[in-house]
């Protein structure tokens, strides 16, 4: 049977996908908080080596100055078996201070696709998983001190779109940037990964580099929503009139009509008989 199913699969093009090349582009990779601030990286691969498995690499997460464990770290792990331990270890004490517990969860990001080649030479870059409150001032001013050259010279920053949602205009976490040379591109793309604001940024060439941001460099999608408003109507109150003069004299055409065959309709009733 199993070899008419592969029979049948070559016949209809399709070949099944081998489960250990899968495997092999899997990433077992685990978010564990919880940690204490002192702990090394040695420390926490020693820790889950004896109660999950073999330990690939751990890393630490430091504060924004890079100088501080935040007691968070990336644990990944060299086989299935290892991370699954791991995940089911949620909630358990940290072995070297029992008073800390574990929180352990799957890092969704782990096997997230590559980030997309550059479109032609764009100088755009992607920006997200920033914080829900960064104002678009921030947003200039982490790239204009990550991607500028040093000296104080000119803006690297030409243009922001800064997306907001359109009915709460909150920001929603991410913007395209665009920046005015190839220094300055290279280093905003080097720059993925850095912390801002207590969270990791993820940047990368933006797939839609080719649009055009608007002047001030303000939301396209709001751009966009303000530019399809439709025009008031001639009936809102308080609004100018927009019929064209046709359709005017038309429409005093019809309203003279029916009083004007009245009118006729009248005389004819008053004139007197002859008879």
């Amino acid at each position: 049977n199993n070899n008419n199913n592969n029979n049948q699969d070559h016949q209809n093009g399709a070949v099944a996908a081998d489960p250990r090349e899968e495997e092999e582009d899997t990433v077992f990779q685990c978010y564990v908080g919880g940690l204490p601030y002192a702990a090394s990286e040695a420390d926490i691969a020693q820790h889950f080596e004896r109660t999950c498995g073999a330990v690939a690499s751990v890393t630490p997460q430091l504060d924004e100055a890079g100088e501080s464990f935040t007691g968070i770290a990336f644990v990944r792990f060299a086989t299935r078996a290892g991370y699954e331990k791991a995940l089911a270890a949620d909630g358990s004490p940290y072995a070297p201070q029992p008073d800390r517990v574990l929180k352990i969860r799957a890092d969704r990001t782990a096997n997230r696709r590559p980030p997309p080649t550059r479109d032609g030479d764009s100088l755009t870059v992607y920006a997200g998983n920033m914080p829900y409150d960064t104002a678009r001032d921030d947003v200039v001013q982490w790239f204009e001190a990550h991607c500028g050259g040093g000296g104080g010279g000119d803006s690297v920053v030409r243009t922001v779109r800064y997306h907001t949602d359109q009915t709460t205009g909150a920001f929603r976490g991410f913007c395209h940037v665009e920046l005015a040379d190839e220094n300055a591109l290279a280093r905003a793309v080097a720059a993925n990964g850095s912390r801002f604001r207590g969270r990791e940024l993820r940047i990368g060439h933006s797939v839609t580099g080719a649009k055009k941001a608007p002047a001030e460099g303000g939301d396209t999608a709001a751009a966009s929503a303000s530019s399809e408003t439709p025009r008031r109507s001639s009936h809102s109150k308080g609004g100018p009139s927009t019929a064209s003069p046709s359709s005017s004299s038309s429409s005093k055409r019809r309203q003279r009509g029916p009083s004007t065959a009245a009118a006729t309709s009248s005389k004819k009733r008053r004139r007197p008989s002859t008879t």
